[in-house]
């Protein structure tokens, strides 16, 4: 019973990834996440209280999973410098798999529509990846910037490596991959 209820609400979030970057949120009824899933309304409704709820909880999925393929053989071992390459290499091909999922934190990443506790949730899902920034600021490896524009540099930089690669025009190799990071790496560091 447990694995039907998480298989609906995970069917319900496919769906609505699907629509909210194709069509937006609000060109989204409900009923039409319901007809295309085959879950009556009521049913969602137990699962989400609205549309805001399905946005928050798909955030924190995409956020969630994010985190983990970037972790995932990490290497605790490695310098700093290798274990950034690392986490941008596992960036570059988690979005690459999941392209719905950057095209939708690119829309909502600074939506009014992502709570409070969403951002505090998301605070503790990115935990891990924020100690390599803190270690590398520490170690005086980073330019003397704020961490938000630090962030910035970094997430826009392989965000448009990733669309780059994406749009077909031109593919990035294993070769050029670790070329561009590198390069990323040389814009942020001191």
């Amino acid at each position: 019973m447990r694995d039907k209820i998480i298989e609906k609400r995970q069917l319900l979030l496919k769906i609505s990834l699907e629509l909210f970057v194709k069509q937006g949120v609000y060109q989204t009824p409900m009923s039409q996440i319901s007809r295309i899933s085959n879950i009556s309304m009521g049913s969602i409704y137990h699962y989400f209280k609205n549309k805001e709820d399905i946005i928050n909880a798909l955030y924190i999925d995409i956020k969630t999973n994010l985190t983990e393929y970037i972790l995932k053989d990490y290497p605790d071992k490695n310098s700093i410098y290798e274990s950034y390459l690392q986490l941008l290499n596992n960036v570059f091909h988690y979005f690459v798999q999941n392209p719905l999922e950057l095209f939708f934190l690119e829309q909502y990443e600074n939506s009014p529509m992502i709570t409070t506790s969403t951002r505090e949730e998301e605070l503790r899902i990115v935990k891990p990846i924020e100690e390599l920034f803190i270690q590398a600021k520490e170690q005086n490896m980073l330019k003397k910037l704020p961490p938000e524009i630090l962030y910035a540099l970094f997430i826009g930089s392989v965000t448009s490596l990733i669309k780059f690669h994406l749009s077909g025009d031109y593919e990035l190799d294993e070769n050029l991959l670790i070329a561009s990071t590198s390069a990323i790496w040389d814009m942020i560091k001191q």
